[in-house]
């Protein structure tokens, strides 16, 4: 009678340390998929900052008419394009609207983590 009992017992720890190897498992790709997502919105919070600095030079430092202006901050390639706006606004009084966009994206990495888009005003021009 002990031979039997021996025996079950044995099976039945083996399936017990295979429910376990499962369960770490199961854990084990939890915890990477969370570390890579926590990665991830890290970069793009990064992007975010980046592009919110750059959007703030328009105007300033980066002139608001037409037109591409592309740069390097640290890690994150950043690009603003300025177009004229196209929309459904009635004309300003205070000059042409133009429609800045600014899309950061990390070196060589995929597509653009962030991208802004905003209304500015544009250099009035001059009539003769």
């Amino acid at each position: 009678m002990m031979r039997r009992d021996a025996g079950t017992l044995m099976v039945e720890t083996l399936i017990a340390a295979g429910i376990v190897a499962m369960m770490l498992a199961a854990m084990y790709a939890s915890l990477a998929d969370s570390a890579h997502r926590q990665r991830a919105v890290a970069l793009r919070r990064q992007a975010l900052l980046v592009a919110r600095s750059e959007l703030a030079l328009v105007g300033a430092e980066v002139p608001a008419t037409p037109g591409r202006t592309t740069g390097l901050s640290g890690n994150y390639r950043w690009q603003i394009d300025v177009q004229p706006y196209t929309g459904d606004l009635f004309p300003s009084q205070a000059g042409p609207l133009g429609l800045v966009t600014v899309t950061v994206s990390r070196g060589g990495e995929g597509g653009p983590l962030a991208t802004l888009r905003t209304l500015r005003l544009m250099p009035s021009v001059a009539h003769g």
